[in-house]
């Protein structure tokens, strides 16, 4: 539950702050839509949840570590690794789960 109320939210919250820059460009827009869906869309159980952030977010730092270290890629903050940039990566782990688990709800749904 802690999760769902505070750490995705938490989540969104830095991540929209990170991209404020550049909202008025569609695909910013979609990306905070899309992420607002996560949030709120019901999914696994809160465990599998925070192993996800978790997991991906730590993955997620290695891969930023590493691009952003060797100039592979630069973000506007010039951070070497940029936080929001990292939780994006746990978040995107969530997001992929939570659309699988939609896609079988919406299986299940068909074969009643």
């Amino acid at each position: 539950l802690f999760l769902r109320l505070r750490f995705l939210p938490a989540c969104v919250v830095t991540m929209t702050r990170f991209g404020w820059p550049y909202v008025d460009e569609p695909l910013t827009q979609l990306a905070i839509v899309a992420m607002l869906g996560v949030m709120v869309a019901p999914g696994g159980t809160v465990r599998q949840d925070v192993t996800l952030m978790l997991a991906g977010s730590m993955l997620g730092w290695f891969l930023e570590y590493w691009g952003t270290s060797r100039h592979c890629w630069n973000y506007y903050s010039a951070e070497i690794p940029p936080f929001p940039a990292v939780l994006a990566h746990g978040g995107a782990a969530v997001s992929f789960q939570r659309v699988i688990d939609v896609v079988g709800w919406v299986a299940r749904q068909g074969r009643s």
